[in-house]
Formats: structure tokens, sequence, C-alpha cells
């Protein structure tokens, strides 16, 4: 017979489990997984290194140049404090290019990059980090390229595999890849591009800069449509102006202004269209609009909201929805988790960020018929974290399948049964009380 150890449901001991298992994280790192999944759950959804790239048209040449920019965040590499009270902290970077199946290997550059910080907290925060950019020239086609950063101190290698391809501008009218600009460096008189690599835009009303380059055979007046699309391919913001072209290359630097839309994936479609030929080109590239100070995986502050309900009271949850607009209702989902900050001395907000990827995991590993942030499994995995160790008995002779989830440090584990024979596990004795209220 099998021992089942069961959560009560009052929502004060379900946020003890929570606070315990964060405790337990932040205490002592572990990157365990959850079987088979075959991705660190630690690691899960937070991208070590951003990167982006990018084609470019080399001047009075067939072949083409590729821009590729490595932006690492000071979080993931490790830093030393030296007698003069600097923080220090080396890193490599390699670049491979290979051909598209990756059989031969065609360019390499391997460099080394220093950085150093006076401010300790600085050298833990996600969002400083350290730009690298090198070039390449190289003949329009398809090539498998590896990203690789290693951390000097700790040895630590982080690698990215992307599948690229070099476009040829050897035509009468051509269009180069587009660049995202960080908002707080642009400015109409100096034309500089300082590359917001992650492409994470906070707030779009205060405009979207971005720069590009056409490439012409003579002067001419082209037509350019400036669109964004929702992540369903619909439009939602468009703009229009006709530019007039010299021989040569034509540097674009661009900003969408007044645009308003909700958080979430979107891309930014650029249409040319040559008024004397009728020629048309299209570019396009997606971006992400997220609030400043919260997780990347949250796109929808309502749907976040609603998440909440294995942490937040009913009252604290009922303020949130009734917020009178939508900058009360940040506020007060914000101010909500900076009460829960376990360290205001730091930028980072270790709970926060640790909530929203689990359920961003259960999301993605326990949805069937529904979400899986609601699924016995999600909910369990939220409140509780990865498991210290799995038993699966998917093949049972004398019962249906069914998994223990073992939680040593708390001496608990829960049972789960899949009654359908679909995957569709559910908690054998689910929490007291009527459950259904977070489905």
């Amino acid at each position: 017979m099998i021992t089942i150890y069961l959560l009560t449901l009052k929502r004060l001991d379900m946020k003890k489990l929570f606070a315990i298992s964060i405790f337990i994280i932040l205490a002592f790192p572990a990157f365990s997984q959850i079987e088979n999944t075959g991705v660190a759950v630690e690691e899960l959804y937070v991208p070590v290194f951003n990167y982006d790239i990018v084609n470019f048209p080399e001047y009075a040449s067939k072949d083409s140049r590729i821009d590729i920019f490595i932006q690492v965040p000071f979080s993931v590499i490790k830093f030393v404090k030296a007698s003069s009270g600097i923080f220090k902290s080396e890193y490599s970077v390699t670049i491979a290019i290979f051909d598209e199946q990756k059989t031969k290997l065609l360019t390499e550059k391997t460099w080394s990059e220093k950085v150093e910080s006076p401010d300790y907290e600085q050298t833990v925060s996600t969002t400083s980090y350290n730009l690298s950019i090198r070039s390449f020239i190289l003949s329009p086609g398809s090539y498998s390229i590896t990203l690789e950063v290693e951390d000097k101190d700790s040895r630590k290698k982080y690698s990215i595999d992307k599948k690229t391809n070099v476009n040829s501008f050897n035509t009468t009218l051509s269009v180069s890849d587009l660049i995202f600009i960080e908002n707080k460096h642009w400015s109409e008189e100096i034309k500089k591009i300082y590359p917001n690599v992650p492409r994470l835009i906070s707030n779009p009303k205060n405009g979207i800069p971005f720069f590009f380059e056409l490439n012409s055979d003579k002067p001419k007046t082209v037509n350019l449509v400036y669109t964004i699309l929702n992540k369903e391919q619909t439009s939602i913001y468009q703009v229009k102006e006709d530019r007039d072209l010299v021989e040569g290359i034509n540097r674009i630097f661009r900003r969408i202004e007044n645009a308003e839309f909700g958080l979430g994936d979107y891309f930014l479609r650029i249409d040319v269209t040559d008024q004397e030929s009728n020629k048309a080109l299209s570019i396009a590239k997606q971006f992400f609009n997220r609030l400043e100070g919260i997780p990347f995986v949250i796109k929808d502050l309502n749907k976040a909201i609603e998440q909440m309900v294995y942490i937040a009271s009913s009252t604290e949850l009922d303020s949130m929805r009734n917020a009178p607009n939508d900058d009360e209702r940040f506020k007060r989902f914000f101010e909500f988790w900076k009460r829960r900050d376990p360290n205001n001395a730091t930028s980072e907000n270790e709970v926060f960020n640790e909530y929203y990827r689990r359920v961003e995991y259960a999301n993605k590993n326990f949805t069937h018929y529904t979400e899986g942030w609601r699924t016995d499994m999600g909910m369990v995995f939220i409140i509780l974290g990865t498991p210290s160790n799995i038993d699966r008995h998917p093949f049972e002779l004398d019962s249906k399948p069914y998994e223990i989830w073992h939680y040593y440090e708390i001496n608990r584990q829960y049972v789960f049964v899949d009654y359908t024979g679909f995957g569709d596990y559910r908690l054998v004795t689910p929490f007291y009380g009527d459950v259904n209220k977070f489905r």
C-alpha cells in the first residue's frame, strides 16, 4: 500500500512550503532535472548569453558581411576581488563557422574579454553586461555557426548552435538585416548604433529604434512600409514613407513612434518597393515587449496574476484584478513581489524569478487538456519545485501508470496516477478542500 503525505489547503501553509522550497534552492543551488526532460531546471528559460547575427552588403564585393554580436550578462561569469578592491573577470569567446551540414570548419575566431567593476552588486546583475562584436566576410549561402563562451575562472562553458543564411546583395536593390537599437542611446542628431541584442522593448510608447541598410545600383525613390505584427501575424501598427536613395549603400536610422500594444512577442517587418521598377523586398525580425523589472517569461500581466493563486491570498488577487487601470494593476503586482524579495540589497528578486520559472516549466512539461500550471503536477511543482527523485511506473500489470515524486528535504512524497492512459496524471488524494478552484 502506498502512503501519501498531503499538503494542507491552508494558504499560509502553501506559502510556507513555497518559501521552504525557494530557500533550499537559494541555499543549495543545484542543477537538478525532472527525469527525461534533458533540460537543467535551474537554467531553464534564462538565456545564458544573448547574440544577434546580421547580414550586410560588403562594399565593392560579391561577398557579404555578417556581424555577430555577443552580449554576456555579468551574472553568468565569475568575478574575483583584486587587492585594489576592484572586481575582475575574464572569459573567452569562440565563433566557429561551418558549412551547412557542419562537416567542415570554414573559419574561426577566438578572443578574450576582460571585465572590471568596482561594485559587487553589478557583478551579479542580469542587467549589466559586456558586449563583443566580430565580422566575417562570406559568400552567399547557408552556414552552421557555433557560439561559445567560457568563463576563465570557473571553466564553465556555454554554447549555442545556429543555422543562418548569408544573403546576396549583388542586385539592383537589396536590403540588409535590421538591428534594434537601445532606446536610451537613440538620438536624432548623433547616428550611432548601440545594439539592443536581446531585442527587449519595455515601453513601445517611448519608441522602437532600429537600423538597416539599402543598397542601390543608382539613385532612386523607394516606398517603405513599417509593420508590427503580433504572434498571429496580424498587423497591429503600420506607417509608410517615401525615401530617396543614392547609388551604393544607404544607412537608415528609424524609430517607430507612439505604438501601443500589450506584453508579448512581436515582429517588425519592413517592405521595400522600388517605385520605378516595382521590385519588392521584405525583411522581418522578432522582438519582445516586456515590462522592466519582471521575469522574461511573463507575456500577459492578467494571466501572470491568475498564476499567483498558489502564493497569493484571495484578497491580494482581488486587489490586483480590480485595479482601476493597467498602471495601477502593475504597481500592485510589482509591490506584491517586492515584499517577498529575500534580499533588497540586490537588483534581482530571486523569489519572483523562481516562481515564474516554475510556472513556465509547468506549462512546457505538464500541459495536457489544461495549461500546465493548472494541472496537479504543475501545482505541486510550482509550490515545491524540482522533486529530489521521481519513481516512474508506466507499465505496471495490476495498476494504472503512476509516478511518485519524493521531496527529501521536507520528508514528503506525492503520487500521481494516469487514469485515462493519455498522460493526464492526477494527484491520488488532492489537497483537502475544493482543489477545482485552482483549475
